[in-house]
């Protein structure tokens, strides 16, 4: 355990150093902190002209950037992943680090640890900064018990979605090896993700299997309510989702485990 722990400290700390990293972090915040100076203007018109029975500070204020930064934190997610091809890392910093033999499983689950809690990390301060800009620009919501229930609740989703595109990417590291064949993949991976329309035969398995679609399906709790729409009831909401945030979790795991089984073989 002392091993997995001290690898996933190494790998977080690499990545905090990776400018592309800080480029991403940096660029959906300005792209929140705008967004909270639009809807400081926007949203009070909304008030008074569209009574739709939602609290706008989560209908609108939430909404608006949440496609622009998930596509960018999937895009996060998917470039720490590749760190995974990385060998070097693997087993040349790390063997200064530990004193015992280093396994490669061990070094797989503790280099899933670390950027797993890198991008929690990540995402609870993002989704902090756009909800503290709207409340200190616009004005908080209408009812707390909301406030804490969906925000958390769409942190939670947010960030297994983003373990999903992560658990792929290192998929894809273990099984090409080659950093450029896996970053080609993982590109078109990304792009065919959020700007591919299925055809509609295929859209009713597309949305269990592909992260993005998987992702909006959860928040949509399946047709049945948004996170962020109050008319219905967080109950409601989390009634219909439930049954996905748990497929979401099993396919986490089921990739991880492919994942696992293909990286340890080469010890054999």
């Amino acid at each position: 355990m002392r091993t997995i722990i001290l690898i996933a400290k190494s790998q977080m700390l690499d990545m905090l150093r990776e400018h592309l990293v800080l480029c991403i972090i940096g660029l959906i915040a300005i792209i929140i902190i705008l967004n909270a100076a639009a809807n400081a203007i926007m949203i009070p018109e909304i008030d008074i002209h569209v009574d739709d029975g939602n609290d706008h500070f989560f209908s609108v204020g939430m909404s608006n950037p949440l496609f622009e930064t998930s596509v960018l934190l999937s895009i996060l997610s998917m470039f720490i992943g590749l760190s995974i091809t990385t060998e070097d890392r693997a087993y040349g910093t790390l063997r200064v680090l530990i004193t015992k033999p280093l396994y490669r499983r061990d070094v797989l689950v503790g280099k899933f640890i670390g950027l797993s809690f890198l991008l929690l990390l990540i995402i609870l301060s993002l989704i902090l900064l756009c909800v503290s800009t709207q409340i200190l620009l616009y004005r908080a919501p209408y009812s707390t018990e909301d406030l804490i229930l969906r925000i958390s609740s769409y942190v939670f989703v947010l960030f297994l979605s983003c373990e999903l595109t992560l658990s792929i990417s290192i998929l894809l590291g273990v099984v090409f090896k080659k950093f450029l064949s896996v970053l080609l993949f993982a590109g078109a991976f990304i792009g065919l993700e959020w700007y591919f329309i299925p055809p509609e035969s295929l859209q009713g398995i597309v949305r269990y299997v592909i992260p993005k679609q998987l992702y909006i399906t959860i928040l949509e709790a399946d047709g049945q309510a948004s996170i962020f729409e109050t008319v219905s009831s967080f109950g409601t909401w989390l009634n219909g989702s439930l049954p996905l945030i748990v497929l979401m979790i099993a396919e986490i795991l089921l990739v991880m485990l492919i994942s696992t089984w293909v990286f340890t073989k080469d010890d054999e």
